[in-house]
């Protein structure tokens, strides 16, 4: 006779162990209130995503120095072809220091579709630590 209770507790068990290494690791939360970004860097859509069609949101946890400079940046969480464009973009940008030297950004990319006269499309960022990037489908040629 199979012992039910044994089973159970196996897989309990097994849902706690980490799928992989991201998941040791404890994300702290940082409240909006305490993040106050002084300067970031724009960025373009990464050509590679943008010709996937790659869209979506990418959260970036960042480590600040005393003076509020981006030490580390590591993804949270958002697609692969768009993470690593976001690290470089994280550790340019520069906030006012906060007693827990951490913030987030968000990075939100979009492709509506249509023509743009800008290779590299839009970038918008709103406070407190959200960057929109907006690409577009086909860049129009421009002539002077």
């Amino acid at each position: 006779m199979k012992k039910p209770h044994l089973f159970f507790f196996i897989s309990a068990l097994l849902m706690t162990i980490p799928v992989n290494a991201a998941a040791d690791h404890h994300v702290q939360t940082v409240p909006d209130k305490d993040i106050h970004v002084i300067d970031f860097e724009e960025m373009k859509y990464p050509p590679i995503a943008r010709a996937a069609r790659i869209q979506g949101i990418v959260v970036i946890q960042v480590t600040l120095d005393d003076g509020g400079a981006v030490k580390d940046a590591e993804a949270i969480s958002g697609a692969e072809l768009l993470v690593r464009e976001c690290l470089t973009n994280a550790k340019k940008w520069h906030f006012q220091p906060n007693s827990e030297k951490t913030a987030v950004i968000v990075y939100h990319f979009e492709l509506p579709g249509g023509e743009c006269k800008s290779v590299s499309g839009l970038f918008m960022f709103r406070g407190p630590n959200l960057a929109t990037v907006i690409g577009c489908d086909v860049p129009v040629e421009t002539t002077h």
